[in-house]
């Protein structure tokens, strides 16, 4: 239907002049993240704009197709290769090629050349992480902000570094917020799936799963992407239906003994039995009451579950996922999305 919607509006802007034309039919195929036709669309008017040559190597290089992007880099004229916009290409082949000194030396050409400081920083904070920088990487991202480079770029790219120095405890808590600011963040949601194995939070890799609609083969996806990072895997299957993830050389008493000391809501404790439930919040603190309260003028009962180090506040009770995105599309819910608890207590606030 997506792409269906591209090509219609593709058909109705012929009568614009051709170059509105094919700026229109860029920012769709950009905005329908159809990488495909976007890199046929610049193969064929690489020679109408000057850009498009350069966009067209970035678009491969997005794609993983190094050996295309070198083809085009290599037809580079001699004009060319002195703008910023083309050395940048060149920067993120070699970084991409784990050249990671030749590409410092030709970011420092592109900064030189008059390239935007943003970008700068961002790519030398890369190549410092994986050149074992991570306290210079995390520095270089955090002044990138100052030029104008997105919090929440900042913040994925912190917690890569983390993931890098393999401290996948530390990245955890960034990218789990990042997700639920925006679900559909392809790189984020990887990150996060990524660091979850390693740092054997299968729970959370559970709940990305089940809020991608793979509730029938969670624990089979679960245990694929575990064997390929090699980390042990462990399900028990005491009821043939119904697979219950078990955390392999886990943190959980570590976690507990902060947990004491928090304030937990003293209500009865019940078991979900599969229902489907909205949530819209996880947080490693209680929320105060205030917000509870909120919480509950807004949407009737709110559902607490603990399991692991989240406090996941959820609300609404709905017998199929069905029913449960019927009434999510109709809420104006930064962030939240279905869930399927199953065998996980909860508290009713």
């Amino acid at each position: 239907m997506k792409k269906l919607f591209v090509l219609l509006l593709l058909g109705i802007t012929g009568c614009a002049s051709p170059n509105n034309e094919n700026t229109i039919k860029e920012q769709l195929l950009i905005s329908a993240n159809d990488q495909e036709k976007l890199i046929e669309f610049y193969k064929l008017n690489v020679h109408s704009n000057l850009e498009y040559k350069a966009k067209l190597v970035e678009a491969y290089l997005e794609q993983g197709d190094i050996e295309s992007a070198d083809l085009y880099i290599k037809t580079y004229s001699s004009s060319e290769e002195e703008l910023p916009l083309f050395i940048y290409t060149t920067v993120r082949a070699s970084y991409y090629k784990k050249k990671f000194n030749q590409a410092e030396k030709q970011l420092e050409r592109y900064i030189k050349k008059g390239g935007d400081k943003g970008l700068y920083l961002t790519m030398l904070g890369k190549i410092k992480a994986h050149k074992g920088e991570l306290d210079k990487a995390k520095f270089l991202f955090e002044e990138s902000k100052k030029f104008g480079v997105s919090d929440r770029d900042i913040k994925n790219n912190i917690a890569v570094v983390n993931m890098i120095g393999k401290e996948y405890l530390n990245a955890l808590p960034i990218l789990y917020q990042l997700y639920l600011d925006d679900p559909s963040d392809s790189k984020v949601t990887a990150n996060l799936v990524i660091s979850s194995l390693h740092a054997k939070r299968f729970d959370i890799v559970s709940e990305v799963l089940r809020s991608s609609n793979f509730d029938e083969n969670n624990d089979h996806i679960i245990k694929q992407l575990s064997n390929l990072a090699g980390i042990n895997y462990k399900v028990s299957d005491k009821d043939e239906k119904t697979m219950e993830i078990e955390l392999v050389e886990s943190n959980v008493n570590k976690i507990a003994s902060v947990e004491e000391q928090v304030y937990t809501p003293k209500k009865k404790t019940n078991k979900n039995n599969g229902k489907y439930r909205i949530q819209i919040l996880a947080t490693d603190n209680f929320v105060d009451d205030e917000r509870l309260l909120s919480f509950k003028s807004l949407y009737g009962e709110v559902y607490l579950y603990q399991h692991g180090f989240w406090k996941r506040y959820c609300i609404g009770s709905f017998d199929s996922f069905k029913s449960a995105k019927v009434s999510l599309d109709n809420m104006n819910i930064k962030g939240a999305f279905i869930v399927n608890y199953k065998n996980y207590r909860y508290n009713i606030l």
